[in-house]
Protein backbone atom coordinates (compact mmCIF):
# COMPACT_ATOMS: atom_id res chain seq x y z
CA UNK A 1 0.00 0.00 0.00
CA UNK A 2 2.96 2.16 0.66
CA UNK A 3 4.39 2.00 -2.66
CA UNK A 4 1.09 2.90 -4.10
CA UNK A 5 0.89 6.14 -2.18
CA UNK A 6 4.14 6.82 -3.61
CA UNK A 7 3.17 5.61 -7.07
CA UNK A 8 -0.07 7.49 -6.69
CA UNK A 9 1.92 11.34 -5.39
CA UNK A 10 3.54 10.96 -8.25
CA UNK A 11 0.96 11.04 -11.09
CA UNK A 12 -1.43 13.85 -10.44
CA UNK A 13 -3.81 12.34 -13.22
CA UNK A 14 -4.32 9.48 -11.36
CA UNK A 15 -4.89 10.78 -7.97
CA UNK A 16 -7.30 12.81 -9.41
CA UNK A 17 -9.28 9.86 -11.19
CA UNK A 18 -8.94 7.90 -7.96
CA UNK A 19 -10.47 11.20 -6.13
CA UNK A 20 -13.43 11.48 -8.65
CA UNK A 21 -13.85 7.67 -8.27
CA UNK A 22 -14.14 7.91 -4.31
CA UNK A 23 -16.70 10.97 -4.34
CA UNK A 24 -18.73 9.47 -7.44
CA UNK A 25 -18.82 6.47 -6.03
CA UNK A 26 -19.83 7.99 -2.65
CA UNK A 27 -23.16 9.47 -4.13
CA UNK A 28 -24.06 6.64 -5.90
CA UNK A 29 -27.11 5.07 -4.23
CA UNK A 30 -26.78 1.68 -5.69
CA UNK A 31 -23.01 0.99 -5.53
CA UNK A 32 -23.55 2.59 -1.80
CA UNK A 33 -25.90 -0.73 -1.29
CA UNK A 34 -23.64 -2.88 -3.14
CA UNK A 35 -20.47 -2.06 -0.73
CA UNK A 36 -22.41 -2.60 2.42
CA UNK A 37 -23.88 -5.82 0.69
CA UNK A 38 -20.36 -7.06 -0.31
CA UNK A 39 -18.41 -6.51 3.58
CA UNK A 40 -21.62 -7.62 5.32
CA UNK A 41 -21.95 -10.83 3.08
CA UNK A 42 -24.41 -11.93 0.69
CA UNK A 43 -27.52 -13.07 1.39
CA UNK A 44 -28.64 -16.86 0.64
CA UNK A 45 -31.23 -16.07 -1.71
CA UNK A 46 -31.44 -13.16 -4.20
CA UNK A 47 -34.70 -12.19 -3.07
CA UNK A 48 -33.11 -11.07 -0.02
CA UNK A 49 -30.89 -8.15 -1.41
CA UNK A 50 -32.98 -4.21 -2.76
CA UNK A 51 -33.97 -5.10 -6.31
CA UNK A 52 -31.23 -2.59 -7.95
CA UNK A 53 -28.50 -5.09 -6.83
CA UNK A 54 -29.78 -8.17 -8.60
CA UNK A 55 -27.84 -7.39 -11.96
CA UNK A 56 -24.96 -8.37 -9.86
CA UNK A 57 -25.67 -11.47 -7.69
CA UNK A 58 -24.84 -13.93 -10.62
CA UNK A 59 -21.03 -12.66 -10.22
CA UNK A 60 -21.28 -11.48 -6.53
CA UNK A 61 -18.61 -13.06 -5.35
CA UNK A 62 -15.90 -12.22 -7.65
CA UNK A 63 -16.78 -8.77 -6.06
CA UNK A 64 -14.44 -6.52 -3.28
CA UNK A 65 -13.64 -3.48 -1.90
CA UNK A 66 -10.70 -1.33 -2.15
CA UNK A 67 -10.71 1.95 -2.65
CA UNK A 68 -13.60 1.32 -4.73
CA UNK A 69 -15.71 -1.66 -5.94
CA UNK A 70 -13.78 -4.44 -8.24
CA UNK A 71 -15.35 -7.05 -10.14
CA UNK A 72 -11.42 -9.16 -10.38
CA UNK A 73 -9.08 -6.10 -11.20
CA UNK A 74 -11.47 -4.40 -12.96
CA UNK A 75 -13.17 -1.20 -11.19
CA UNK A 76 -16.85 -0.79 -11.16
CA UNK A 77 -17.27 2.39 -12.19
CA UNK A 78 -20.34 4.86 -10.89
CA UNK A 79 -22.79 5.31 -13.18
CA UNK A 80 -23.00 9.02 -13.45
CA UNK A 81 -18.97 8.53 -14.63
CA UNK A 82 -19.61 5.98 -17.37
CA UNK A 83 -20.93 8.17 -20.21
CA UNK A 84 -17.61 10.36 -19.72
CA UNK A 85 -15.50 7.42 -19.74
CA UNK A 86 -17.08 6.03 -22.72
CA UNK A 87 -16.80 9.99 -24.36
CA UNK A 88 -13.11 9.96 -23.44
CA UNK A 89 -12.10 6.71 -25.16
CA UNK A 90 -14.26 7.31 -28.13
CA UNK A 91 -12.17 10.54 -28.48
CA UNK A 92 -9.20 8.65 -28.59
CA UNK A 93 -9.78 7.16 -32.18
CA UNK A 94 -9.40 3.53 -31.05
CA UNK A 95 -11.10 1.55 -33.29
CA UNK A 96 -14.38 -0.33 -32.43
CA UNK A 97 -12.81 -3.66 -31.22
CA UNK A 98 -9.67 -1.62 -29.29
CA UNK A 99 -11.83 0.22 -27.46
CA UNK A 100 -14.25 -2.21 -26.30
CA UNK A 101 -10.94 -4.69 -25.33
CA UNK A 102 -9.39 -1.76 -23.78
CA UNK A 103 -12.98 -0.58 -21.46
CA UNK A 104 -13.34 -4.21 -20.71
CA UNK A 105 -9.87 -4.55 -19.00
CA UNK A 106 -10.06 -2.07 -16.84
CA UNK A 107 -13.91 -1.20 -16.10
CA UNK A 108 -16.71 -2.81 -14.95
CA UNK A 109 -20.62 -1.93 -14.86
CA UNK A 110 -24.08 -4.24 -15.20
CA UNK A 111 -25.35 -3.19 -18.55
CA UNK A 112 -21.99 -2.22 -20.47
CA UNK A 113 -21.92 -4.45 -23.10
CA UNK A 114 -24.74 -2.30 -24.33
CA UNK A 115 -23.09 1.14 -23.29
CA UNK A 116 -19.93 0.29 -25.34
CA UNK A 117 -21.97 -0.48 -28.94
CA UNK A 118 -24.51 2.50 -28.48
CA UNK A 119 -21.18 5.02 -28.25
Amino acid sequence: MEMESHYNARNPRLTESLERLREETSKDTTLNTLHKVIVNGWPADRTDIPESLHPCWNYGNELSVKNGIYKGAKVMLPQSMQKDMLCNIHAKHFGGESKICMVREVLFWAGMQKSIQDV
